[in-house]
Protein backbone atom coordinates (compact mmCIF):
# COMPACT_ATOMS: atom_id res chain seq x y z
CA UNK A 1 0.00 0.00 0.00
CA UNK A 2 3.15 2.51 0.90
CA UNK A 3 4.69 1.96 -2.60
CA UNK A 4 1.40 2.19 -4.43
CA UNK A 5 0.59 5.88 -2.38
CA UNK A 6 3.71 6.56 -3.17
CA UNK A 7 3.79 6.08 -7.17
CA UNK A 8 0.30 7.46 -7.29
CA UNK A 9 1.86 10.41 -6.12
CA UNK A 10 4.96 10.83 -7.93
CA UNK A 11 2.68 10.24 -11.15
CA UNK A 12 0.29 13.04 -10.26
CA UNK A 13 3.40 15.73 -9.79
CA UNK A 14 6.48 14.27 -11.72
CA UNK A 15 6.16 17.26 -13.91
CA UNK A 16 5.32 19.96 -11.74
CA UNK A 17 8.02 22.73 -11.31
CA UNK A 18 9.79 24.54 -8.89
CA UNK A 19 11.66 27.72 -8.33
CA UNK A 20 15.21 26.97 -8.15
CA UNK A 21 17.26 28.94 -5.08
CA UNK A 22 17.88 32.04 -7.48
CA UNK A 23 14.34 32.57 -7.80
CA UNK A 24 14.26 30.94 -11.40
CA UNK A 25 12.50 27.97 -12.42
CA UNK A 26 14.21 25.08 -12.20
CA UNK A 27 15.01 22.72 -14.99
CA UNK A 28 14.31 19.75 -12.91
CA UNK A 29 10.70 19.14 -12.53
CA UNK A 30 9.03 16.72 -9.84
CA UNK A 31 7.81 16.72 -5.89
CA UNK A 32 9.73 15.28 -3.15
CA UNK A 33 8.30 12.80 -0.70
CA UNK A 34 9.28 11.97 2.70
CA UNK A 35 8.48 8.73 3.78
CA UNK A 36 8.87 8.04 7.94
CA UNK A 37 10.04 4.24 9.36
CA UNK A 38 11.71 4.07 13.11
CA UNK A 39 11.22 -0.04 12.14
CA UNK A 40 13.28 -2.03 10.09
CA UNK A 41 15.93 0.26 9.61
CA UNK A 42 18.74 -0.97 6.89
CA UNK A 43 21.53 -2.80 7.66
CA UNK A 44 25.11 -1.99 7.01
CA UNK A 45 25.98 -5.02 6.74
CA UNK A 46 23.50 -6.62 4.44
CA UNK A 47 21.99 -10.31 4.02
CA UNK A 48 18.89 -8.73 6.17
CA UNK A 49 15.68 -7.91 4.96
CA UNK A 50 14.49 -4.35 6.19
CA UNK A 51 11.21 -2.47 5.23
CA UNK A 52 13.40 0.45 3.47
CA UNK A 53 14.96 -1.98 1.05
CA UNK A 54 11.47 -4.21 0.14
CA UNK A 55 10.16 -0.32 0.16
CA UNK A 56 12.53 0.72 -2.68
CA UNK A 57 12.68 -3.02 -4.16
CA UNK A 58 9.02 -2.39 -4.92
CA UNK A 59 9.32 0.78 -6.31
CA UNK A 60 11.83 0.10 -8.37
CA UNK A 61 10.29 -2.99 -9.69
CA UNK A 62 7.02 -0.74 -10.69
CA UNK A 63 8.95 2.06 -12.73
CA UNK A 64 10.66 4.16 -10.44
CA UNK A 65 14.02 5.41 -10.85
CA UNK A 66 16.10 3.64 -8.33
CA UNK A 67 18.75 6.64 -8.12
CA UNK A 68 15.77 8.62 -7.17
CA UNK A 69 14.96 6.75 -3.97
CA UNK A 70 17.62 7.44 -0.78
CA UNK A 71 17.82 6.65 2.09
CA UNK A 72 18.79 8.74 4.95
CA UNK A 73 21.10 6.42 7.28
CA UNK A 74 23.18 6.26 3.74
CA UNK A 75 24.35 9.39 4.68
CA UNK A 76 26.15 9.45 7.67
CA UNK A 77 28.63 12.62 7.87
CA UNK A 78 27.32 16.00 7.91
CA UNK A 79 29.03 17.20 4.76
CA UNK A 80 26.98 13.91 3.16
CA UNK A 81 23.97 14.64 4.54
CA UNK A 82 24.19 18.19 3.15
CA UNK A 83 25.12 16.90 -0.20
CA UNK A 84 21.46 15.08 0.32
CA UNK A 85 19.30 17.87 1.64
CA UNK A 86 20.73 19.94 -1.77
CA UNK A 87 19.32 17.17 -3.65
CA UNK A 88 15.96 16.70 -2.40
CA UNK A 89 15.55 20.72 -2.42
CA UNK A 90 17.36 20.67 -6.37
CA UNK A 91 14.84 17.41 -7.20
CA UNK A 92 17.08 15.03 -7.72
CA UNK A 93 15.41 12.82 -4.97
CA UNK A 94 11.95 11.78 -5.59
CA UNK A 95 11.82 9.74 -2.50
CA UNK A 96 13.52 10.52 0.95
CA UNK A 97 13.35 7.46 3.23
CA UNK A 98 14.37 7.83 6.92
CA UNK A 99 14.09 7.85 10.63
CA UNK A 100 12.43 9.81 13.40
CA UNK A 101 15.70 10.36 14.98
CA UNK A 102 18.03 11.27 11.60
CA UNK A 103 15.35 12.78 9.92
CA UNK A 104 13.53 15.20 12.72
CA UNK A 105 15.05 18.59 13.63
CA UNK A 106 16.99 20.27 11.19
CA UNK A 107 16.03 18.23 7.92
CA UNK A 108 14.91 21.67 5.93
CA UNK A 109 14.05 19.78 2.53
CA UNK A 110 10.21 21.23 2.30
CA UNK A 111 11.06 23.51 -0.82
CA UNK A 112 9.44 20.37 -3.31
CA UNK A 113 7.89 18.30 0.08
CA UNK A 114 4.24 16.87 -1.77
CA UNK A 115 3.39 14.45 1.00
CA UNK A 116 4.67 12.55 3.84
CA UNK A 117 4.08 9.23 4.42
CA UNK A 118 3.87 7.96 8.40
CA UNK A 119 4.24 4.31 7.78
CA UNK A 120 4.44 3.68 11.74
CA UNK A 121 4.01 5.89 14.30
CA UNK A 122 6.44 7.26 17.15
CA UNK A 123 5.82 6.53 20.91
CA UNK A 124 5.80 10.45 21.49
CA UNK A 125 3.39 13.50 20.31
CA UNK A 126 6.88 15.60 19.76
CA UNK A 127 8.02 13.14 17.42
CA UNK A 128 4.83 13.21 15.34
CA UNK A 129 5.11 17.17 15.27
CA UNK A 130 8.73 16.60 14.23
CA UNK A 131 7.97 14.47 11.50
CA UNK A 132 4.98 16.97 10.44
CA UNK A 133 7.43 19.97 10.58
CA UNK A 134 9.19 18.88 8.13
CA UNK A 135 6.36 19.52 5.21
CA UNK A 136 4.57 22.11 6.95
CA UNK A 137 6.85 24.63 7.07
CA UNK A 138 7.57 28.01 5.79
CA UNK A 139 9.06 27.80 2.04
CA UNK A 140 7.30 24.88 0.95
CA UNK A 141 6.39 25.51 -2.65
CA UNK A 142 3.29 23.34 -3.04
CA UNK A 143 0.09 24.97 -2.26
CA UNK A 144 -1.06 21.59 -1.40
CA UNK A 145 -0.02 18.90 0.30
CA UNK A 146 -0.62 15.40 1.37
CA UNK A 147 0.25 13.72 4.66
CA UNK A 148 -0.45 9.95 5.18
CA UNK A 149 -1.08 7.47 7.92
CA UNK A 150 -0.55 3.67 7.91
CA UNK A 151 -2.01 1.00 9.84
CA UNK A 152 -2.08 -2.43 9.70
CA UNK A 153 -5.80 -3.64 11.01
CA UNK A 154 -5.43 -6.15 14.28
CA UNK A 155 -1.92 -5.48 14.61
CA UNK A 156 0.02 -3.61 17.28
CA UNK A 157 -0.45 0.16 15.25
CA UNK A 158 -3.63 0.76 17.12
CA UNK A 159 -2.37 0.42 20.63
CA UNK A 160 0.74 2.97 19.63
CA UNK A 161 -1.68 5.26 17.88
CA UNK A 162 -4.37 5.39 20.44
CA UNK A 163 -1.06 5.99 23.33
CA UNK A 164 0.24 8.57 21.40
CA UNK A 165 -3.88 10.11 20.91
CA UNK A 166 -3.88 10.11 25.14
CA UNK A 167 -0.55 11.69 25.42
CA UNK A 168 -1.53 13.96 23.22
CA UNK A 169 -5.08 15.19 24.96
CA UNK A 170 -3.04 15.41 28.56
CA UNK A 171 -0.15 17.42 26.74
CA UNK A 172 -3.05 19.73 25.36
CA UNK A 173 -4.98 19.93 28.51
CA UNK A 174 -1.64 21.28 29.96
CA UNK A 175 -1.05 23.73 27.36
CA UNK A 176 -4.20 25.22 27.21
CA UNK A 177 -4.37 26.85 30.44
CA UNK A 178 -7.65 26.47 30.43
CA UNK A 179 -8.37 27.61 34.03
CA UNK A 180 -12.74 25.76 33.58
CA UNK A 181 -10.63 22.46 33.12
CA UNK A 182 -10.20 21.20 36.90
CA UNK A 183 -9.56 17.14 35.42
CA UNK A 184 -6.36 16.03 33.27
CA UNK A 185 -5.92 13.04 32.16
CA UNK A 186 -3.87 10.22 33.82
CA UNK A 187 -1.38 8.29 31.74
CA UNK A 188 -0.09 6.31 33.86
CA UNK A 189 -2.78 4.82 35.49
CA UNK A 190 -2.88 0.87 35.46
CA UNK A 191 -0.92 1.20 32.30
CA UNK A 192 0.21 -2.30 32.85
CA UNK A 193 -3.19 -3.65 32.53
CA UNK A 194 -4.38 -1.80 29.72
CA UNK A 195 -1.24 -2.88 27.51
CA UNK A 196 -2.03 -6.51 28.52
CA UNK A 197 -5.70 -5.77 27.47
CA UNK A 198 -4.89 -4.08 24.14
CA UNK A 199 -2.33 -6.93 22.96
CA UNK A 200 -4.87 -9.55 24.15
CA UNK A 201 -7.34 -7.51 21.28
CA UNK A 202 -5.04 -7.32 18.98
CA UNK A 203 -3.36 -10.53 18.73
CA UNK A 204 -7.06 -12.43 18.94
CA UNK A 205 -8.01 -10.30 15.89
CA UNK A 206 -11.61 -10.48 17.83
CA UNK A 207 -12.82 -6.76 18.04
CA UNK A 208 -14.90 -7.24 20.88
CA UNK A 209 -12.00 -7.29 22.79
CA UNK A 210 -11.05 -3.69 21.61
CA UNK A 211 -14.72 -2.92 22.20
CA UNK A 212 -13.83 -4.40 25.67
CA UNK A 213 -10.72 -2.33 26.19
CA UNK A 214 -12.33 0.69 25.29
CA UNK A 215 -15.25 0.19 27.74
CA UNK A 216 -12.99 -0.79 30.16
CA UNK A 217 -11.77 2.52 29.53
CA UNK A 218 -14.63 4.46 29.66
CA UNK A 219 -15.79 3.26 32.78
CA UNK A 220 -12.54 3.56 34.71
CA UNK A 221 -13.14 7.42 33.71
CA UNK A 222 -16.01 8.09 34.58
CA UNK A 223 -16.26 6.06 37.85
CA UNK A 224 -13.06 8.56 38.62
CA UNK A 225 -15.13 11.65 37.75
CA UNK A 226 -17.47 10.59 40.17
CA UNK A 227 -15.50 9.70 42.83
CA UNK A 228 -14.37 13.28 41.92
CA UNK A 229 -17.43 14.36 42.14
CA UNK A 230 -18.34 13.01 45.88
CA UNK A 231 -15.09 14.54 46.94
CA UNK A 232 -15.84 18.09 45.35
CA UNK A 233 -18.96 17.58 47.26
CA UNK A 234 -17.63 17.00 50.65
CA UNK A 235 -15.40 19.72 50.16
CA UNK A 236 -18.35 21.91 49.30
CA UNK A 237 -20.24 20.99 52.83
CA UNK A 238 -16.76 21.79 54.72
CA UNK A 239 -16.48 24.57 52.09
CA UNK A 240 -20.29 26.23 53.85
CA UNK A 241 -19.63 25.39 57.12
CA UNK A 242 -16.59 27.55 57.27
CA UNK A 243 -18.65 30.14 55.57
CA UNK A 244 -21.55 29.92 58.32
CA UNK A 245 -18.62 30.01 60.98
CA UNK A 246 -17.44 33.30 59.19
CA UNK A 247 -20.86 34.97 58.90
CA UNK A 248 -21.22 34.00 62.83
CA UNK A 249 -18.08 35.36 64.28
CA UNK A 250 -18.34 39.06 62.04
CA UNK A 251 -21.93 39.05 63.58
CA UNK A 252 -20.56 39.22 66.60
CA UNK A 253 -17.59 41.56 65.64
CA UNK A 254 -19.74 43.95 64.12
CA UNK A 255 -21.97 44.18 67.11
CA UNK A 256 -19.12 45.12 69.27
CA UNK A 257 -17.37 48.04 66.45
CA UNK A 258 -20.74 49.28 66.62
CA UNK A 259 -21.25 49.52 70.46
CA UNK A 260 -17.28 51.18 70.39
CA UNK A 261 -17.18 53.51 67.35
CA UNK A 262 -19.28 56.39 68.89
CA UNK A 263 -16.61 56.81 71.79
CA UNK A 264 -14.23 56.62 68.78
CA UNK A 265 -15.46 59.10 66.56
CA UNK A 266 -16.50 61.57 70.15
CA UNK A 267 -12.91 61.71 70.87
CA UNK A 268 -11.31 62.16 67.35
CA UNK A 269 -10.79 65.45 67.91
CA UNK A 270 -9.80 65.46 71.36
CA UNK A 271 -5.77 65.75 72.83
CA UNK A 272 -3.97 63.08 73.20
CA UNK A 273 -4.92 61.16 76.94
CA UNK A 274 -3.83 57.97 77.78
CA UNK A 275 -4.05 55.69 80.57
CA UNK A 276 -1.47 53.42 81.91
CA UNK A 277 -1.58 51.29 84.88
CA UNK A 278 -4.12 53.53 86.44
CA UNK A 279 -2.12 56.85 85.76
CA UNK A 280 -2.85 59.14 83.10
CA UNK A 281 -0.43 60.66 80.82
CA UNK A 282 -1.42 64.18 78.99
CA UNK A 283 1.70 64.17 76.72
CA UNK A 284 3.56 61.30 74.79
CA UNK A 285 6.92 61.55 76.31
CA UNK A 286 6.43 60.47 79.88
CA UNK A 287 3.66 58.27 78.23
CA UNK A 288 6.10 56.50 75.96
CA UNK A 289 8.19 55.13 78.98
CA UNK A 290 5.54 53.84 80.62
CA UNK A 291 4.24 52.01 77.89
CA UNK A 292 7.95 50.29 77.33
CA UNK A 293 7.62 49.40 80.57
CA UNK A 294 4.13 48.22 80.11
CA UNK A 295 5.55 46.44 77.08
CA UNK A 296 8.34 44.84 78.59
CA UNK A 297 6.40 43.07 81.72
CA UNK A 298 4.16 41.70 79.04
CA UNK A 299 7.54 40.24 76.94
CA UNK A 300 8.68 39.14 80.41
CA UNK A 301 5.20 37.40 81.65
CA UNK A 302 4.40 36.37 78.30
CA UNK A 303 7.38 33.50 78.25
CA UNK A 304 5.51 31.21 80.07
CA UNK A 305 2.22 31.97 78.11
CA UNK A 306 2.87 32.49 74.98
CA UNK A 307 -0.05 33.87 72.92
CA UNK A 308 -2.74 31.92 75.22
CA UNK A 309 -2.56 35.42 77.65
CA UNK A 310 -2.52 38.90 76.85
CA UNK A 311 -1.81 41.49 79.37
CA UNK A 312 -2.81 45.13 79.76
CA UNK A 313 -0.57 47.55 78.50
CA UNK A 314 -2.24 51.17 78.02
CA UNK A 315 -6.41 52.66 77.41
CA UNK A 316 -6.61 54.92 74.64
CA UNK A 317 -10.06 56.64 73.30
CA UNK A 318 -12.01 54.37 75.31
CA UNK A 319 -10.24 51.30 73.80
CA UNK A 320 -8.23 48.87 76.54
CA UNK A 321 -4.84 47.81 74.33
CA UNK A 322 -2.59 44.52 75.27
CA UNK A 323 -0.28 42.41 74.72
CA UNK A 324 0.90 38.92 73.98
CA UNK A 325 4.25 37.47 74.08
CA UNK A 326 4.96 35.03 70.65
CA UNK A 327 7.33 32.32 71.63
CA UNK A 328 8.39 31.25 67.81
CA UNK A 329 9.18 34.87 66.44
CA UNK A 330 10.61 36.49 69.76
CA UNK A 331 7.60 39.20 69.21
CA UNK A 332 4.81 40.87 71.49
CA UNK A 333 1.40 41.54 69.73
CA UNK A 334 -0.33 44.74 70.34
CA UNK A 335 -4.35 43.73 70.20
CA UNK A 336 -7.74 45.51 71.23
CA UNK A 337 -11.25 45.06 73.55
CA UNK A 338 -12.58 46.13 70.15
CA UNK A 339 -11.84 44.17 67.20
CA UNK A 340 -9.04 45.88 64.88
CA UNK A 341 -6.04 45.02 63.34
CA UNK A 342 -3.15 43.53 65.12
CA UNK A 343 0.53 45.24 65.56
CA UNK A 344 3.84 43.26 65.48
CA UNK A 345 6.54 44.65 67.39
CA UNK A 346 9.36 43.25 67.76
CA UNK A 347 11.65 42.43 70.74
CA UNK A 348 14.41 45.01 69.79
CA UNK A 349 11.77 47.62 69.67
CA UNK A 350 11.26 47.79 73.30
CA UNK A 351 14.72 46.18 74.77
CA UNK A 352 18.35 47.56 75.18
CA UNK A 353 19.31 50.92 74.40
CA UNK A 354 17.15 50.89 71.03
CA UNK A 355 13.79 51.25 72.58
CA UNK A 356 11.89 53.95 70.26
CA UNK A 357 8.60 54.26 73.25
CA UNK A 358 7.55 57.20 71.01
CA UNK A 359 7.15 54.77 68.08
CA UNK A 360 4.94 52.42 70.43
CA UNK A 361 2.67 55.04 71.57
CA UNK A 362 2.28 56.07 67.86
CA UNK A 363 1.49 52.63 66.81
CA UNK A 364 -0.79 52.58 69.50
CA UNK A 365 -2.68 55.55 68.40
CA UNK A 366 -2.76 54.22 64.72
CA UNK A 367 -4.64 50.73 65.50
CA UNK A 368 -7.51 53.01 67.77
CA UNK A 369 -7.84 55.23 64.88
CA UNK A 370 -8.42 52.76 62.38
CA UNK A 371 -10.98 50.46 63.64
CA UNK A 372 -13.54 52.85 61.97
CA UNK A 373 -12.14 51.15 58.31
CA UNK A 374 -11.90 47.97 59.49
CA UNK A 375 -15.35 47.72 60.40
CA UNK A 376 -15.67 48.07 56.51
CA UNK A 377 -13.23 45.11 56.13
CA UNK A 378 -15.36 43.07 58.68
CA UNK A 379 -18.90 44.05 56.29
CA UNK A 380 -16.95 42.82 52.86
CA UNK A 381 -16.14 39.34 54.83
CA UNK A 382 -19.33 38.60 55.74
CA UNK A 383 -20.69 39.18 52.42
CA UNK A 384 -18.73 37.69 51.04
CA UNK A 385 -18.84 34.70 53.08
CA UNK A 386 -22.87 35.16 52.71
CA UNK A 387 -22.83 35.39 48.89
CA UNK A 388 -20.36 32.09 48.67
CA UNK A 389 -22.75 30.12 50.58
CA UNK A 390 -25.71 30.78 48.48
CA UNK A 391 -23.37 29.13 45.65
CA UNK A 392 -22.45 26.69 46.81
CA UNK A 393 -26.11 25.82 48.24
CA UNK A 394 -27.15 26.17 44.11
CA UNK A 395 -24.65 22.95 43.26
CA UNK A 396 -24.87 21.03 46.53
CA UNK A 397 -27.11 18.13 45.83
CA UNK A 398 -26.55 18.22 42.18
CA UNK A 399 -26.39 15.05 40.64
CA UNK A 400 -23.48 13.60 39.31
CA UNK A 401 -24.31 14.60 35.41
CA UNK A 402 -22.39 11.49 33.70
CA UNK A 403 -24.41 8.66 36.16
CA UNK A 404 -26.17 6.98 33.03
CA UNK A 405 -23.62 7.20 30.64
CA UNK A 406 -21.26 5.06 33.61
CA UNK A 407 -23.96 2.84 34.51
CA UNK A 408 -25.31 2.20 30.73
CA UNK A 409 -21.37 1.55 29.83
CA UNK A 410 -20.74 -0.47 33.38
CA UNK A 411 -24.05 -2.91 32.16
CA UNK A 412 -22.13 -3.62 28.65
CA UNK A 413 -19.00 -3.90 29.85
CA UNK A 414 -20.25 -6.61 32.03
CA UNK A 415 -22.52 -8.38 29.64
CA UNK A 416 -19.55 -8.10 27.09
CA UNK A 417 -16.45 -9.79 29.55
CA UNK A 418 -19.59 -12.45 30.39
CA UNK A 419 -19.81 -13.26 26.95
CA UNK A 420 -16.56 -13.43 26.13
CA UNK A 421 -15.44 -15.76 28.89
CA UNK A 422 -18.19 -18.05 28.17
CA UNK A 423 -17.20 -17.98 24.38
CA UNK A 424 -13.29 -18.97 26.04
CA UNK A 425 -14.73 -21.93 27.44
CA UNK A 426 -17.10 -22.97 25.24
CA UNK A 427 -16.99 -26.84 23.67
CA UNK A 428 -15.88 -24.85 19.85
CA UNK A 429 -13.51 -23.03 21.87
CA UNK A 430 -11.91 -26.27 23.36
CA UNK A 431 -12.00 -27.81 20.11
CA UNK A 432 -9.85 -24.87 18.54
CA UNK A 433 -7.51 -25.49 21.37
CA UNK A 434 -6.86 -29.10 21.22
CA UNK A 435 -6.56 -29.18 17.65
CA UNK A 436 -3.60 -26.93 17.44
CA UNK A 437 -1.92 -28.54 20.41
CA UNK A 438 -2.13 -31.89 18.10
CA UNK A 439 -0.82 -29.59 14.69
CA UNK A 440 1.50 -28.93 17.59
CA UNK A 441 2.17 -32.10 18.21
CA UNK A 442 2.73 -33.93 14.78
CA UNK A 443 5.45 -31.08 14.00
CA UNK A 444 6.90 -32.29 16.93
CA UNK A 445 6.38 -28.76 19.22
CA UNK A 446 5.29 -27.92 21.89
CA UNK A 447 3.27 -24.98 22.88
CA UNK A 448 5.26 -22.07 23.94
CA UNK A 449 8.63 -23.16 22.11
CA UNK A 450 9.73 -20.62 20.08
CA UNK A 451 12.39 -20.96 17.11
CA UNK A 452 15.10 -19.87 19.55
CA UNK A 453 14.75 -23.51 21.31
CA UNK A 454 14.07 -25.52 17.99
CA UNK A 455 16.32 -23.60 15.96
CA UNK A 456 16.73 -24.01 12.24
CA UNK A 457 19.83 -25.31 11.06
CA UNK A 458 20.17 -21.71 9.02
CA UNK A 459 19.14 -20.17 12.86
CA UNK A 460 22.28 -22.03 14.07
CA UNK A 461 24.30 -21.16 11.78
CA UNK A 462 23.77 -17.14 12.45
CA UNK A 463 24.73 -17.71 15.67
CA UNK A 464 27.77 -19.37 14.88
CA UNK A 465 27.30 -23.14 16.44
CA UNK A 466 27.36 -25.08 13.83
CA UNK A 467 24.54 -26.88 11.09
CA UNK A 468 23.68 -29.62 13.24
CA UNK A 469 19.43 -30.28 13.83
CA UNK A 470 18.39 -29.98 16.78
CA UNK A 471 16.50 -32.35 18.58
CA UNK A 472 12.61 -32.15 18.40
CA UNK A 473 10.11 -32.36 21.27
CA UNK A 474 9.12 -36.01 19.31
CA UNK A 475 13.00 -36.86 19.85
CA UNK A 476 13.19 -36.13 23.29
CA UNK A 477 9.91 -38.13 24.01
CA UNK A 478 11.59 -41.02 22.37
CA UNK A 479 14.58 -40.36 24.56
CA UNK A 480 12.71 -40.98 27.37
CA UNK A 481 13.53 -37.24 28.81
CA UNK A 482 9.86 -36.01 28.30
CA UNK A 483 6.86 -37.56 29.01
CA UNK A 484 4.75 -39.12 25.88
CA UNK A 485 2.11 -36.30 26.36
CA UNK A 486 4.31 -33.42 26.96
CA UNK A 487 3.85 -31.99 23.85
CA UNK A 488 0.74 -31.28 24.18
CA UNK A 489 1.01 -30.12 27.95
CA UNK A 490 2.75 -26.44 27.50
CA UNK A 491 6.54 -28.16 28.30
CA UNK A 492 5.74 -30.88 30.76
CA UNK A 493 8.22 -32.88 31.65
CA UNK A 494 8.08 -36.80 33.22
CA UNK A 495 8.69 -36.02 37.06
CA UNK A 496 9.95 -40.19 36.99
CA UNK A 497 12.86 -40.75 34.64
CA UNK A 498 13.25 -44.73 36.15
CA UNK A 499 11.97 -45.86 32.66
CA UNK A 500 14.74 -43.79 30.63
CA UNK A 501 17.02 -45.20 28.84
CA UNK A 502 20.70 -45.37 30.71
CA UNK A 503 22.18 -43.46 27.36
CA UNK A 504 21.08 -40.01 26.16
CA UNK A 505 20.49 -39.74 22.45
CA UNK A 506 23.61 -38.10 20.67
CA UNK A 507 20.80 -35.52 18.80
CA UNK A 508 19.98 -34.21 22.59
CA UNK A 509 23.14 -32.10 22.90
CA UNK A 510 22.16 -29.80 19.90
CA UNK A 511 18.92 -29.28 21.80
CA UNK A 512 20.80 -28.80 24.94
CA UNK A 513 22.96 -25.93 23.34
CA UNK A 514 20.01 -24.60 21.44
CA UNK A 515 18.46 -23.86 25.35
CA UNK A 516 21.68 -22.08 26.24
CA UNK A 517 21.89 -20.21 23.45
CA UNK A 518 18.27 -18.92 24.21
CA UNK A 519 18.81 -18.74 27.89
CA UNK A 520 15.20 -19.37 28.58
CA UNK A 521 14.42 -21.59 32.06
CA UNK A 522 11.79 -23.67 30.10
CA UNK A 523 13.74 -27.17 30.19
CA UNK A 524 14.90 -26.58 33.56
CA UNK A 525 14.27 -29.75 35.50
CA UNK A 526 14.86 -31.87 32.11
CA UNK A 527 18.89 -30.26 32.39
CA UNK A 528 18.52 -31.15 36.14
CA UNK A 529 17.03 -34.67 35.68
CA UNK A 530 19.66 -35.43 33.12
CA UNK A 531 22.34 -34.35 35.49
CA UNK A 532 20.95 -36.86 38.50
CA UNK A 533 21.38 -39.45 35.78
CA UNK A 534 24.94 -38.82 35.07
CA UNK A 535 25.72 -38.95 39.05
CA UNK A 536 25.26 -36.07 41.01
CA UNK A 537 25.02 -33.09 38.15
CA UNK A 538 27.77 -31.19 38.60
CA UNK A 539 30.10 -32.55 35.75
CA UNK A 540 28.80 -33.40 32.34
CA UNK A 541 30.04 -36.67 30.56
CA UNK A 542 32.96 -34.99 28.80
CA UNK A 543 34.13 -33.58 31.81
CA UNK A 544 33.02 -30.24 31.21
CA UNK A 545 31.11 -27.88 33.72
CA UNK A 546 27.28 -28.62 33.65
CA UNK A 547 25.02 -26.17 32.48
CA UNK A 548 22.30 -25.09 35.09
CA UNK A 549 19.59 -22.21 33.27
CA UNK A 550 20.85 -19.59 35.45
CA UNK A 551 24.04 -19.64 34.60
CA UNK A 552 23.05 -19.82 31.12
CA UNK A 553 21.50 -16.92 31.05
CA UNK A 554 23.94 -15.10 32.61
CA UNK A 555 26.49 -16.45 30.55
CA UNK A 556 24.31 -15.34 27.60
CA UNK A 557 24.51 -11.73 29.04
CA UNK A 558 28.50 -11.69 28.78
CA UNK A 559 28.47 -12.81 24.95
Amino acid sequence: MVAGEILRIHADTDHSTYRDQAGGVSPVAGGLQIVFCDRSTPHQTGGKFSLYEGLRDELVERGMAEQAIRFIHDYPKPGEKAQLFNDCRAGRVSVLVGSTEKMGTGTNIQDRAVALHHVDVPWRPADLEQREGRILRQGNQNPRVEILNYVTEETWDTVMWQTVERKARFIGQIKTGDLDARTAEDLGSDELGNSAAATKAVATGDPRYLQQVQLDDDVKRLDALKRAHGDAKGRNAAERHACAREITATTEQLGRLDEALPRIAASADAPFAMTIAGRAYRERGPASSAVVERVRQAYSEGKRWGAQKAFPVASLRGVEVSAARLLTSDEVVLSANVPCRTRAVAAKDFTGRDANGLGLVRRIENMVAEIPAYRAEVEHRQDFARTRTEELLAVADSPFEHEVALRDKEHKLATLTAQLHLDANSPQAHARAEAARERLAAQGRAPGWSLALNPTPALLKEMGEGSTGPATTRELVTAGVLAPGAAAGAQEVSPDLSAAPAMVSPDLSAARDAVRLAGLSHPRSVEEQLADRRGGGAVSGDGSPEWTPHRGREEERGR
